[in-house]
């Protein structure tokens, strides 16, 4: 049978001097026959990582393996899927343990979250067109849909998305459903065709935002959405 590919997640512990202990976690991708040969070689991997010796300072440094913690077949390329999954149902326990500590940009988008994104993004773009916006931004089951003088333009499934993503993909949509409907309507954008979308988090929330060519920026706030449980 011929070699498969795996992913290996490895355990190290890292002592230098008499300070505290850190520990970190590799990804490994390793060939075996099967699951449990590749168990064997990525604890052989990991032993072959262990090393002793002095840094600058004189510091005795030492890396140990611990131990494979997971090891999963790798079904995608990175062009296809995730190359390794792990599934866990206790978030504040994650946080702990993780680099997790912005409560805004990794949270998980709620469908309580979408009507003051759809509102956000209504304002946003009436402040730019007054009477000319035609945007129609509402809830969908799963997400928003976009409508330019009540003709469909495609919806969004945004909930269960890091937040980061959700403002940034929710505003370009809004924005090439704006240019698309002008120019259905023989209107040109004008400086709209041009502007650039961002979403930068703060305190109360996400500010979507447009920055055209000459310098103007305009701006909505979705406001501070829901932080999970």
């Amino acid at each position: 049978m011929p070699d498969s590919l795996f992913v290996a997640l490895l355990l190290f512990g890292t002592q230098v001097g008499d300070k505290s202990a850190s520990y970190s976690e590799e990804f490994w991708l390793v060939q075996a026959a099967d699951l449990n040969g590749a168990q064997h070689t990525a604890e052989r991997r990991g032993r072959e990582q262990e090393t002793r010796y002095d840094n600058a300072a004189g510091e005795t440094v030492e890396v140990r393996f611990l131990r494979v913690v997971d090891v999963q077949a790798y079904l995608f390329s990175p062009e296809e899927g995730p190359i390794y999954t792990r599934s866990f149902g206790d978030l504040a326990a994650y946080r702990e343990v993780s680099s997790l500590r912005g409560p805004l940009e990794h949270d998980l988008t709620r469908a309580a979250d979408l009507p003051a994104l759809a509102g956000a993004l209504r304002d946003l773009f009436g402040a730019c067109l007054g009477r000319e916006s035609k945007l129609t931004v509402h809830l969908e089951p799963g997400g928003l849909g976009f409508e330019w003088a009540g003709r469909p333009f495609g919806s969004s499934g945004v909930v269960g998305m890091q937040q980061g993503s959700v403002a940034s993909v929710s505003l370009s949509t809004a924005h090439d459903v704006v240019l698309e409907g002008l120019g259905e309507d023989g209107q040109h954008p004008g400086p709209l065709a041009e502007a650039r979308c961002e979403a930068l988090a703060d305190a109360r929330g996400w500010r979507l935002r447009l920055l055209f060519p000459d310098g103007q920026v305009r701006e909505a706030l979705w406001s501070q959405p829901s932080q999970p449980d």
